[in-house]
């Protein structure tokens, strides 16, 4: 979804285990594609990145390795991830003669080599300047969110690779909590139930599809069945069998469970005053996982509070991130200026 390059914008990138987003001053939103890289494993040479990569997920050959280079919202691979990112800049960008600053959302757990090893790759990916902002108070901004007030709100950031829960007022973090959970979870969650109720092996794309299709965490989500192709683990070969909405439901119900029973615990620590703000303000919910059917009548209930989900979950950090690059001098007290 790239469009024509603008000399001198700035970028907010949304670096993420599953997805990476960026956006560009003055334009907004320009790329969304998966953060993954496809190389050969003999030579080292870069075969493909983002979507071209996603395209072989679980169809390549020996020849070709897959890479994710985030786990967990963090860097595991800093020279796949540095690789990713400039390619995913330079598809947007035909000429390196300017050089733009970067801000990029990080989660607020992590470590100082964490944070340099993402530094380090936007750096060297071409940016001028490098600053860094807390990501679910990024979500929090992209979700038309008032940070700044008084007044607290609530925000569960569900990715790919975890989720991070924040209670958020006067523009700062009062509690949070990151859980190593997310749609990745939920995808292995299916993968898993169908290994044992069906004894059929999944591939990950096929356990997502399923996911988003009939996947459900309560009673209000899709009806109708679904024919899944796998491979039966006694036989080794084809096998198609037709799962239900409440199977799925099943499947997926420990890993709601977590999630709710995390967020009644932040309530739990939240000061008095700032608890009772929630009964109307409420919680939001950003990330792709905020997407599942039946996901915030499911909260609600378990929480006793409103749930809503942003406009556009899967972009709300970038474009939180992307509030931030439209408004350097007003929005400076977010952002960390790297020093590398």
């Amino acid at each position: 979804m790239a469009t024509r390059w603008g000399l001198g914008a700035d970028l907010a990138i949304d670096l993420g285990t599953a997805t990476t987003v960026i956006y560009q001053r003055g334009a907004g939103v320009m790329l969304d594609e998966p953060s993954l890289i496809a190389t050969d494993p003999r030579t080292g040479a870069l075969l493909a990145v983002g979507q071209d990569g996603y395209e072989m997920l679980g169809r390549a050959p020996g020849q070709v390795q897959l890479v994710r280079p985030l786990v967990g919202g963090v860097i595991r691979d800093p020279v796949g991830a540095e690789r990713m990112v400039r390619h995913l800049v330079t598809s947007l960008r035909p000429s390196r003669i300017v050089r733009p600053r970067m801000a990029v959302a990080l989660p607020g757990h992590v470590s100082p080599l964490e944070r340099a090893a993402v530094e380090d790759a936007v750096l060297r990916s071409g940016a001028r300047s490098v600053f860094t902002v807390d990501g679910t108070l990024a979500a929090a901004i992209g979700a038309q969110e008032q940070v700044s007030g008084p007044a607290a709100c609530l925000i569960a950031d569900i990715g790919a690779g975890k989720t991070d829960l924040a209670l958020i007022s006067l523009g700062g973090t009062v509690v949070a909590r990151t859980l190593p959970i997310g749609g990745d979870t939920l995808d292995r969650a299916i993968v898993d139930w169908m290994t044992q109720e069906h004894r059929l092996l999944l591939g990950i794309r096929t356990a997502e599809d399923i996911k988003v299709r009939i996947g459900s965490a309560g009673a209000r989500g899709p009806v109708g069945p679904m024919r899944v192709r796998g491979r039966d683990i006694d036989s080794g070969l084809p096998r198609t069998v037709v799962v239900s909405p409440d199977d799925v439901r099943a499947a997926l119900a420990p890993v709601v469970a977590e999630l709710r029973d995390a967020l009644a615990a932040l309530i739990g620590q939240a000061p008095p005053e700032l608890a009772g703000d929630l009964v109307n303000g409420g919680l939001t919910l950003t990330g792709g996982g905020a997407l599942l059917h039946g996901l915030p009548e499911y909260l609600s209930e378990g929480l006793h509070v409103p749930v809503r989900v942003a406009e556009n979950p899967r972009w709300s950090t970038a474009l939180g991130v992307g509030r931030c690059v439209e408004d350097f001098r007003g929005m400076r007290s977010m952002l960390t200026e790297s020093v590398r």
